[in-house]
C-alpha cells in the first residue's frame, strides 16, 4: 500500500516536531479508529447533523496533525455539509469518507509495522 497516497509525512512531522512524537500520533490515530468511526456512524444514523459536523471536525483535525491531508479534505467537506444540514451530500459521501478512513488507517498500520 502506498503510504504517500494517504499521508504527507513532512506535514505530520512539522506539526509534531520530531519522529518519536509523530510515531506516537500515528499509533494514537490507529487506536482511535474504532471509536471515531462508531461515533460518526451513530450521528449519521440518527441524522444529528450538528453532532455529525463535530465528529467529522475531530477526524479532520486529527488527520491534519499526522499529515493525512486527503482524509482531512474529505472530512472538511462533510463537516461543512453537517453544519449546513446538507443531508443529501452527507448521504452521498459518508460511506466514501469511512472507506477512505479505513484505507488510511491500514496504510499507517502497514507503514509503522
Amino acid at each position: 500500500m502506498d503510504f504517500s497516497k494517504y499521508i504527507d509525512e513532512s506535514i505530520g512531522l512539522e506539526f509534531c516536531g520530531d519522529q518519536e512524537l509523530y510515531t506516537e500520533m500515528l499509533e494514537s490515530f490507529i487506536e482511535e479508529y474504532d471509536e471515531t468511526k462508531a461515533n460518526i456512524e451513530d450521528t449519521y444514523s440518527s441524522k444529528d447533523w450538528a453532532t455529525y459536523a463535530v465528529r467529522v471536525h475531530g477526524l479532520k483535525s486529527a488527520s491534519k496533525m499526522i499529515g493525512a491531508m486527503p482524509l482531512a479534505d474529505k472530512a472538511y467537506e462533510l463537516e461543512m455539509a453537517g453544519k449546513e444540514s446538507n443531508e443529501a451530500l452527507i448521504q452521498e459521501k459518508n460511506q466514501a469518507l469511512l472507506d477512505f478512513y479505513k484505507e488510511t488507517v491500514d496504510a499507517i498500520s502497514e507503514h509503522i509495522a
